[in-house]
């Protein structure tokens, strides 16, 4: 995998969002499939509305640790100017049992690219890696 771009920012509302992602990324970004997070189905809905392709993920029980256990088995390379998306994967932290041993449960703490990143291989992670667009 390769992590090329990121566009980490705070603060915006969806239509200015929308505008930074276009300037940073590619302009045509709202051409391309988007897998946001499911549980914000008013801010998919702005972007849907505004022409972007964007869906929610299918986000089922153990989705993030079996996300997180399906990246393990593979390389990920982070192009050196995307300083936020390596401080963050440098940063994840697991929770830990009673006994101080390791749980495949990451801590909720400063991981919005991390997320991202799952959400976007999420038809990757579940075996349906091909898909044919409209």
């Amino acid at each position: 995998m390769y992590i090329l771009q990121e566009v980490y920012v705070t603060g915006l509302d969806n239509p200015e969002l929308m505008i930074e992602v276009k300037r940073n990324i590619i302009k045509n970004a709202n051409k391309l499939q988007i897998v946001a997070d499911s549980s914000e189905p008013a801010r998919i809905k702005s972007w849907r509305t505004n022409g972007w392709r964007i869906k929610g993920a299918h986000k089922k029980k153990d989705f993030k640790t079996n996300a997180i256990r399906w990246i393990h088995s593979k390389k990920i390379h982070i192009q050196y100017l995307c300083v936020n998306f390596a401080k963050e994967i440098q940063g994840y932290v697991y929770e830990k049992d009673k006994d101080g041993n390791v749980k495949e449960v990451p801590v909720d703490f400063r991981d919005h690219l991390m997320d991202s990143m799952i959400y976007g291989l999420e038809r990757a992670i579940r075996g349906k890696a091909i898909e044919f667009l409209k």
